[in-house]
């Protein structure tokens, strides 16, 4: 390699290979799940949950490091109808760089288009960027949240990069 950018730029690449790689990587192919977690699925003890009701944090069969928490979301019959990653971020404009990134190549890789909402002031605490995307079977919302407006919260996560993969074709509800 030649610089330490062309070693950031491939690294980048890996990610997104990994964060999908569950999945085909053809548009004609629905997104059916991430790091190696499927939708649908009843949860697995090998994936090392701890849950919280319907809501479990887990370690995925395939990690990603742009990602540090992975969790999912359980309907009634343990079956996962929904796949969370996230991590903590340097800054703001990182998370929006890696935001825009993962977006960009979503895109290329499923034939999705995203949505972007302007940056907002979520509350008196934060403020958010989000990435929006709907096919008929899946949402993916891909947030940054700058948590540095409150001192209390910036003690706890900065700035934080959120990828979350939905999907809405399940028969039964999640509720």
């Amino acid at each position: 390699m030649k610089t330490v950018k062309d070693f950031y730029i491939l690294t980048r690449l890996l990610i997104i290979l990994i964060l999908f790689i569950s999945n085909n990587s053809t548009c004609e192919i629905p997104i059916t799940g991430a790091f190696g977690v499927k939708f649908g699925d009843i949860l697995q003890e090998n994936i090392r949950p701890k849950c919280f009701n319907r809501f479990c944090n887990i370690t995925p069969p395939v990690n990603s490091f742009a990602f540090s928490d992975y969790s999912v979301y359980l309907t009634q019959n343990k079956k996962i109808y929904k796949i969370c990653a996230s991590s903590a971020q340097q800054s703001f404009d990182e998370c929006l760089t890696n935001a825009k990134f993962y977006v960009d190549t979503v895109e290329n890789m499923y034939d999705i288009k995203f949505v972007a909402a302007e940056n907002k002031l979520v509350d008196i605490h934060s403020k958010q960027w989000t990435y929006i995307a709907s096919s008929p079977s899946i949402d993916i919302q891909v947030n940054c949240i700058d948590n540095t407006i409150s001192p209390d919260f910036k003690k706890v996560r900065a700035q934080e990069f959120i990828l979350n993969v939905t999907y809405k074709d399940y028969s039964e509800s999640p509720y």
